[in-house]
């Protein structure tokens, strides 16, 4: 505070950390004529869980939440009255590791996809092993929509006078992105729209609605459409910018590539080679690493390839750029994939780097006594560990802002993908670098 006295002085913004109690919450409704507050009676000790989210119940006389608990591996959904302030609750799930909040599979955070008038609303959980979509109506029954072996990405609108439910998805490559939808009545199944033949991302900014749309497609061979479409059929209103040339010459030739690990891991990566690339010498290699639940750094979508924080041309200086994205990471793999990192965090995905980068060193061209690897935040500590554990691998790396010891980091975070420290300490110590 350098405002409130003639010598500036520091206030303490604490936070809780791994194993130190949440911040305690809770709900009231305010009646502006006599601004009187009637708090909603939701079970639970106020400091042992977390409500995520909330908002009105399709109507002015409910509040619908969601409550997780301290863990983050139960929720449940209440509809709270507001003038007597009861909590009803309607529907709850469990899970082995963790259950993600909306903000995980939707672009808006807030909201509730309220459907048919209010009596029903739209659902996403990884119950059955895949992230899918359901109908719940208020008495807690549920109808499975998206049916299969594979995980929806984000929800992106609803045409209710048409009938769909509009998602993104990539069945058959989890570094993609495509647009599908399906029926609200889950007679019909999952239809593709996004062209066939733009192999790569495609992102939608959607209308209320579901009618309009901005959409933006690329990949990591330099292609590019920007435009506005009518959603139905995928048509072309407005065409903004269109690049459908392979690679442009300017820009160095990112490859999309798989290794499979001595584990059996298959990983997603992307390369940058050397320009004027030789493959009768050898490179040095570095890695970009992230590798905690939080992100993925692999993504066949422009820009998402290169070292970024590098002074110069770092494909003309030499270097082999790689970045993979093992277990853990929020990839569309299913949610054994991602789950596999539950109190493992600092072991999983480490070794999964490294027994990566240790198949990566027996390529011809390669110059293994050159391997570096660096990181931000997660990526930070995942460069540490990396550096720690395997120091046959790796010669030197650059960690930024990491997280040294996980005990001292936010709880809300930590203790969802590693448990609690009273429970499970030694797995805090073990992940740590």
């Amino acid at each position: 505070n350098n405002t409130d006295s003639l010598y500036s002085f520091t206030i303490p913004v604490e936070y809780p950390k791994a194993g130190e109690d949440p911040s305690s919450a809770k709900l009231g409704v305010v009646t502006i004529e006599t601004g009187q507050t009637a708090w909603m009676q939701v079970p639970g000790d106020p400091r042992q869980h977390y409500i995520p989210r909330m908002e009105w119940a399709a109507n002015s006389t409910e509040i619908v939440l969601e409550q997780l608990n301290r863990k983050q591996n139960e929720a449940k959904v209440f509809l709270c009255n507001v003038n007597t302030g009861t909590a009803k609750a309607i529907y709850s799930e469990k899970d082995a590791a963790w259950i993600d909040v909306k903000a995980r599979w939707s672009d808006d955070p807030t909201g509730w996809e309220w459907i048919k008038g209010g009596k029903e609303f739209l659902w996403v959980s990884e119950k059955d092993g895949w992230r899918h979509l359901y109908r719940i109506d208020r008495t807690g029954k549920e109808t499975l929509l998206t049916k299969g072996n594979y995980d929806i990405i984000t929800i992106k609108g609803v045409d209710e006078k048409s009938g769909f439910v509009y998602f993104t998805a990539s069945p058959n490559n989890a570094t993609q992105q495509y647009l599908y939808r399906i029926s609200i009545d889950g007679k019909k199944g999952m239809e593709l729209l996004s062209p066939a033949s733009l192999e790569g991302t495609h992102h939608y900014d959607m209308s209320p609605g579901a009618t309009y749309s901005f959409h933006r497609f690329s990949n990591s061979k330099g292609q590019r459409v920007v435009e506005w479409i009518r959603v139905a059929g995928h048509k072309t209103i407005k065409l903004v910018q269109t690049q459908l040339q392979a690679q442009r010459a300017e820009r160095p030739e990112v490859k999309m590539f798989q290794v499979t690990t001595e584990d059996n891991v298959t990983m997603d990566g992307w390369m940058i080679l050397p320009k004027n690339f030789d493959s009768a010498k050898k490179y040095p290699v570095l890695f970009y690493v992230y590798a905690e639940p939080a992100g993925a750094t692999v993504k066949d979508a422009e820009g998402s390839a290169g070292t970024r924080l590098y002074r110069g041309d770092i494909a003309a200086d030499g270097y082999i750029q790689i970045s993979l994205d093992g277990r853990g990471t929020p990839s569309p793999k299913g949610a054994a994939w991602r789950k596999a990192i539950y109190r493992k965090v600092g072991i999983v995905n480490t070794r999964d780097q490294a027994m990566a980068a240790k198949k990566i060193r027996q390529w011809a061209f390669v110059d293994t006594s050159r391997i570096a690897v660096w990181g931000w935040s997660g990526g930070g500590s995942t460069t540490l560990n990396l550096l720690f554990q395997y120091p046959e691998i790796y010669k030197t790396g650059i960690a930024i802002a990491p997280v040294p010891n996980q005990l001292l980091y936010d709880n809300i975070y930590q203790e969802r993908y590693m448990g609690l420290p009273q429970e499970n300490r030694e797995d805090y110590l073990n992940g740590s670098p």
